[in-house]
């Protein structure tokens, strides 16, 4: 039989530009505990060779280590979220004798894995729940967090025109409020004077990319 191979994200891109949110030109982003895009043109995945789509990869300033750099999905995953605010935790007992260590959190999330991703989902409601307690460190965690991925969206606008940007994310189910909206004022004050582009929540969620997949796959495209 024939055996067909496409990146996740791009078969997401085309599913959503069929069924979903996105128009015929879109930047599609996939931000769960990794992050990966792709570009739809006129309906078609734009391809490229060996990393394309791997913007996760790239890197951008650390907001924890001043003068240091990480990788985005490092910073704004929601797996990297969740472990930055754990290890953003002091402990009491570790302050009240001044060691200023930080405590480790049991159930936290490892390297991305099937068993990690409910840790990392039981870990976004508690970092959701901080931040609603007014946890400073919380807030500061997701705000730097939101703010890398709105340089991204950015830059893409820039390079592309302002196209719809389509979210997929398991972030925006536990809150879209406090994710899609402020995501949306950052991208437009970083726009300047280009036209803020439609930014918009994945309409398909995560059965995006397997949608897809058995479209491309039965109308033909290689």
């Amino acid at each position: 039989l024939e055996v067909r191979l496409y990146q996740d994200a791009g078969c997401g891109a085309w599913a959503e530009s069929q069924w979903g949110a996105a128009g015929r030109d879109c930047l599609y982003l996939a931000v769960g505990e990794r992050i990966s895009s792709a570009v739809l043109l006129g309906g078609v995945p734009v391809l490229g060779e060996g990393w394309a789509g791997q913007v996760g990869r790239i890197l951008v300033p650390d907001p924890d280590w001043s003068g240091e750099r990480a990788r985005l999905e490092d910073v704004a995953s929601m797996c990297a979220m969740v472990k930055r605010h754990t290890a953003g935790k002091l402990d009491d007992s570790a302050v009240s004798f001044g060691s200023g260590g930080a405590a480790p959190e049991p159930g936290g999330c490892d390297d991305a894995s099937d068993e990690s991703f409910p840790q990392c989902a039981s870990g976004l409601e508690s970092l959701l729940g901080a931040i609603a307690a007014g946890d400073r460190e919380a807030r500061r965690v997701w705000d730097t967090g939101l703010d890398c991925l709105a340089e991204l969206v950015a830059q893409g606008v820039g390079l592309l025109g302002p196209l719809d940007v389509v979210v997929n994310s398991e972030l925006m189910p536990a809150d879209e409020g406090a994710f899609l909206e402020p995501l949306r004022r950052r991208v437009a004050d970083l726009v300047g004077d280009l036209p803020a582009p439609r930014l918009v929540a994945a309409r398909l969620g995560a059965t995006a990319a397997v949608q897809g997949a058995a479209g491309r796959a039965l109308a033909g495209w290689k």
